[in-house]
């Protein structure tokens, strides 16, 4: 059958080879291309469309033919073909299904061999691991045991000592308890003679207490004595300015060596911040005056707010030629009480002291609107005016103090040498012959 199928298709190849030669257009010689072109363009469009269909009817019979050849020589080959293909096809997807189940099989079984192994391996291990640790823990418990008898005959050795020592405490336990109570008993004999002792000697301090107190009674009754005489000669020296009386200086001269006397025999003697005061003001009238600015500075140690300490101090100081500390006191007094005239008094006549008459005479009548029949203002504002020269002034301010207090005025006057040669001044007699 394949003889007869490969005759065919030659046979057919050369049928088809034939057929083909006949459709070819042929070669017009010289003479026919020269008769062909005698014909007119109709005609040879004709002509050209009827070759045309000759040659397309012609080449429909050889595709014909050809498919005809074709179906009766390769049909059965195209199906064995297809059945062979079909065939592989199948054998495609069955070997990769079936090797994969292969490989599959083959790796379960590999990994079944090697589980295996490692098993048997690890068994081996564990049992090496094992009997390696069975081993060191009987080896441990060996050792332990014997540290363990050896703890216990030290312990059993450790508890005979410790019976034997508590025997040995009872018995100087029994002794202490002995020798504590003949301490005790010493000890309560002992403080009933301290007691007693003690008793005798608060009884003597009482006594000696009550007699001190009633000493330092008697030391507070002539130190008030003292104190209360002082004060009579010698009045508070912030009330009463510029003032000296040399007739009653030796009595307070006197009194204040005696409270001076009486510190010095009693230490103890306490003085108080008004106490400190009159005993400045008595040094002040003793003329006494560092030892006057020394109990000052006590009360203002004591008070620091005294308007009489710091107006007191700044006379004393004054007296000794310190004006600028005097000044100082006084406006520290000024400050404390800005309406006590003494205070500006005070300032204004260290402000005298100083030459700086403007601002005496401002303190001056500062004074004045606070006690405007303060006499000592007037005088000293009468002072001023002389020393600068004003004259109509000064009389005024004279003549204003004199209204006031004519036996002071008439006595200062006349005592001071100042006030002579104002005399002979023809303005003034009218004031010195009123």
């Amino acid at each position: 059958m394949k003889i007869k199928s490969v005759v065919l298709l030659i046979f057919s190849i050369i049928n088809l080879s034939i057929n083909v030669a006949i459709a070819q257009p042929k070669v017009e010689t010289k003479g026919e291309q020269n008769s062909v072109q005698t014909l007119t363009p109709y005609e040879q469009q004709t002509k050209e469309i009827e070759e045309l269909q000759r040659s397309q009817a012609i080449e429909k019979k050889v595709k014909e033919e050809v498919e005809r050849t074709l179906n009766a020589v390769f049909q059965p080959t195209i199906n064995l073909i297809n059945w062979n293909i079909g065939i592989i096809n199948f054998l495609l997807i069955v070997i990769p299904i079936g090797g994969a189940i292969c490989l599959w099989l083959f790796q379960t079984s590999i990994i079944t061999k090697f589980e295996l192994d490692t098993r048997k391996e690890l068994q081996n291990q564990i049992d090496e691991t094992y009997k390696g640790i069975r081993d060191s823990v009987q080896e441990q418990i060996n050792t332990n045991k014997e540290r363990i008898d050896g703890l216990i005959q030290e312990i059993t050795k450790k508890i005979s000592e410790t019976e034997t020592l508590t025997a040995e405490l009872e018995k100087f336990k029994l002794d202490t308890e002995t020798n504590i109570q003949e301490q005790a008993k010493f000890v309560e004999e002992e403080l009933e003679r301290q007691k007693e002792f003690v008793d005798s000697f608060k009884n003597e301090v009482k006594d000696t207490i009550r007699e001190t107190q009633q000493a330092r009674d008697i030391m507070e009754q002539e130190k008030d004595r003292i104190i209360q005489e002082l004060s009579k000669l010698a009045p508070p020296l912030a009330s009463i300015p510029d003032t000296h009386q040399p007739d009653i200086q030796k009595q307070i001269q006197e009194l204040t060596k005696q409270l001076e006397d009486l510190k010095l025999a009693n230490p103890q003697l306490f003085l108080t911040t008004d106490d400190y005061l009159k005993q400045g003001d008595a040094f002040f009238f003793e003329g006494n005056y560092k030892e006057a600015i020394k109990s000052y500075d006590e009360v203002i140690k004591r008070q620091d707010n005294s308007f009489s300490a710091w107006a007191s101090r700044g006379w004393a100081l004054r007296r000794i030629d310190k004006f600028q500390e005097a000044l100082k006191s006084y406006q520290k007094a000024v400050d404390i009480n800005p309406d006590n005239h003494i205070g500006w008094y005070g300032r204004g006549n260290v402000l005298r002291e100083l030459e700086k008459y403007d601002e005496a005479i401002n303190a001056y009548n500062k004074s004045l609107e606070i006690k405007p029949d303060f006499f000592w203002s007037w005088f000293r504002l009468g002072r001023c005016y002389l020393l600068t020269q004003n004259e109509e002034k000064a009389l005024e301010y004279f003549r204003k103090a004199k209204e006031l207090d004519i036996e002071i005025f008439d006595k200062l006057v006349n005592s001071k040498e100042e006030f002579h040669s104002m005399k002979e001044l023809k303005f003034f007699q009218e004031l010195f012959e009123e």
